[in-house]
């Protein structure tokens, strides 16, 4: 190997043990993003992303119910931690439960984000990819 590819070599492990050792930490929210999905009185939220154990950290995770005109609307908010550097490639995926309303039936609407369906047409909860 030529001192030129050597040199090449060493700075490509050189930046690369510096972003191992990153500190750098980016926090982010995610608000009424994912898939619903219900279990008897209980709407669960799965969030459209998912977490690496050995770079992420959740902060919250919850989700409301509440009654408009319109039926019932599901509002849902994340907050992830994430340090810098390489991360393992495992998905954690990010949910939030909460009750339905204590008034409501099968035929009501729900929404949440852009989801809009009924009640009774929402998907279980073991469909989702937990």
């Amino acid at each position: 190997m030529s001192t030129k590819h050597s040199l090449v070599l060493l700075g490509l492990f050189l930046i690369s043990c510096d972003q191992l050792g990153s500190d750098e930490i980016t926090a982010w929210e995610v608000e009424d993003e994912g898939q619903m999905c219900r279990e008897d009185t209980e709407i669960t939220i799965q969030f459209d992303f998912c977490m690496s154990s050995s770079c992420d950290t959740l902060l919250s995770a919850t989700c409301e119910t509440g009654h408009t005109n319109e039926g019932v609307v599901v509002t849902s908010h994340a907050a992830v931690e994430s340090t810098g550097g390489v991360c393992s490639t495992d998905c954690q995926w990010v949910t939030a439960t909460c009750d339905l309303p204590n008034e409501w039936t099968e035929d009501d609407t729900i929404s949440h984000g852009d989801e809009t369906t009924t009640i009774g047409a929402m998907a279980a909860c073991e469909n989702l990819l937990f």
